[in-house]
């Protein structure tokens, strides 16, 4: 259980390194910039941990939408995904009510997942629940760093998926 959950976290580190992309035209700036004051880019607490919650999500995904869902994996993410509200954000300032409002928001759907996860719900339930879940990311991110929207977007599930293992 302890190596499922550092690989788990090791790989929701790695893809915390390239979530939050901004525009091309952005990236351009901020590189030159960077080049000009001669510091390294470096992902602020908030940035790494949305990155890790999106790899998390990533690759659990094909599972979930096959009916395999694990309520300890979610569990352990919801755990983590609590510190999004108290991370320290690239840019402090900007973070207003919207990201409160979605962080509580997602918060919230999480623990619905659990439970219907724990309460063995019919799949369907599961996945409309965690695609919600995942939405909120959406309307958090379309306030702050619209870059990773495409990626977000590709985390929710199927329509169509199978009745799976129920839990």
């Amino acid at each position: 259980m302890k190596l499922r959950a550092w690989v788990l976290a090791a790989g929701l580190f790695l893809t915390a390194v390239w979530a939050c992309t901004p525009s091309e035209q952005n990236a351009k700036d901020q590189a030159v910039s960077a080049a000009e004051a001669g510091d390294m880019y470096q992902a602020s607490e908030l940035a790494a941990l949305m990155r890790a919650m999106a790899s998390g999500h990533e690759a659990q995904k094909a599972k979930f939408a096959a009916g395999e869902w694990d309520a300890d994996v979610l569990r352990n993410w919801r755990e983590i995904h609590a510190n999004m509200q108290s991370a320290q954000a690239t840019k402090p300032q900007e973070i207003g009510e919207v990201f409160r409002e979605k962080s509580a928001e997602y918060l919230v759907r999480m623990d619905e997942v659990i439970r219907l996860v724990e309460a063995k719900a019919p799949q369907s339930e599961k996945r409309d629940a965690y695609n919600a879940l995942i939405e909120t990311c959406v309307g958090c991110h379309q306030e702050h760093c619209q870059g990773p929207i495409p990626r977000i977007e590709k985390m929710k599930l199927p329509g169509d998926v199978p009745a799976g293992n129920g839990g």
